[in-house]
């Protein structure tokens, strides 16, 4: 978060038309992480805008499959939803809940064999690190404009 805010206020700095010096290292990796979180509702609709088919998230807590011959993730790939399995989970959603339809979102679209039991065994800060990954192929976002 400090990097984040230095960030912030050298951004600040070169608007206003001055002249510091360029952050360090960590702090542009921290505003990049940043900035990829926060995807622009209009670049959703734009043609020429990449879309990955796959998107990969490390995880901070390394899990170990539990039928995986004691196989060790320290990262997952999800493959982006269809729009037919966006709506079964919705379906899901609506009749179990939010919490168990994330677990089957990443139960469907993972990549690396992991079952129920295995996201249930997942830090929740992967968990959510994981869900916020895949949030921007969910919902088409509102525009912030009118354009």
């Amino acid at each position: 978060m400090l990097q984040l805010n230095a960030g912030v206020a050298w951004l600040k700095d070169l608007a206003g038309g001055g002249d510091l010096p360029a952050p360090g290292g960590t702090t542009l990796e921290a505003m990049a992480r940043a900035l990829e979180l926060n995807i622009v509702p209009d670049a959703q609709r734009d043609a020429d805008a990449p879309v990955p088919d796959n998107v990969t998230v490390t995880l901070k807590n390394p899990h170990t499959l539990l039928a995986g011959g004691g196989t060790v993730l320290t990262k997952l790939s999800f493959r982006t939803p269809s729009f037919a399995e966006i709506k079964r989970l919705k379906a899901f959603g609506e009749r179990r809940g939010e919490d168990d339809a994330t677990t089957e979102m990443l139960v469907m679209l993972n990549e690396d064999k992991m079952t129920s039991a295995d996201i249930d065994r997942l830090k929740s800060i992967d968990v959510g690190r994981c869900a916020e990954k895949l949030a921007p192929f969910l919902v088409l976002l509102r525009r912030t404009s009118t354009g």
